[in-house]
């Protein structure tokens, strides 16, 4: 009957491995818990947007999609001697004007010469030095913004756009 018994019960051995077994089972979730843990907040403190963020920019966006183009006048290519006195120069620009809109547009066209006049005295006036970098080009964009601002009596000009500009 001892036989009996020890062949129904376990032996120390296998409650040992039992064990064994549990505990790298238990050790093995910890490790997959944490890693999923961890996943989770690397995604939110990394950068991913919570419900509700970023619903501004993105209407804004979205807004500026909607938006009509505004429209654009291409002025003739212009050609003029800088006022460097050391070395002959010239510049050669094409200049697009961005309007707020249409009866800014044929205001504009009605006023071609005096715009066009003044955009040869202000580009003739400069130097190689004043419009060889990006600082110059910037500046001369706000003094034309500014100038032709004045001529039309208004705030109609909203960004001037060099597509071509040869200094040689």
């Amino acid at each position: 009957m001892a036989d009996e018994e020890k062949a129904g019960a376990p032996a120390e051995g296998e409650k040992k491995s039992k064990k064994k077994l549990f505990i790298f089972v238990g050790i093995g979730v910890a490790v997959i818990a944490a890693v999923v843990v961890a996943l989770f907040l690397t995604g939110i403190v990394g950068g991913h947007k919570k419900d509700g963020e970023g619903d501004e920019h993105a209407k804004a966006e979205e807004a500026k999609l909607k938006e009509a183009p505004r429209p654009a006048l291409e002025l003739k290519e212009f050609v003029v001697n800088l006022a460097d006195s050391d070395t002959p120069r010239y510049l050669k620009a094409v200049i697009v004007l961005e309007l707020t809109s249409d009866p800014v547009k044929a205001a504009c066209e009605k006023s071609m010469a005096p715009i066009r006049s003044t955009l040869v005295e202000l580009l003739s006036s400069k130097s190689y030095a004043e419009v060889k970098d990006i600082k110059g080009k910037t500046r001369l964009r706000h003094e034309i913004t500014v100038r032709l601002n004045e001529i039309l009596g208004m705030s109609g000009v909203t960004q001037v756009y060099f597509t071509d500009f040869i200094i040689q």
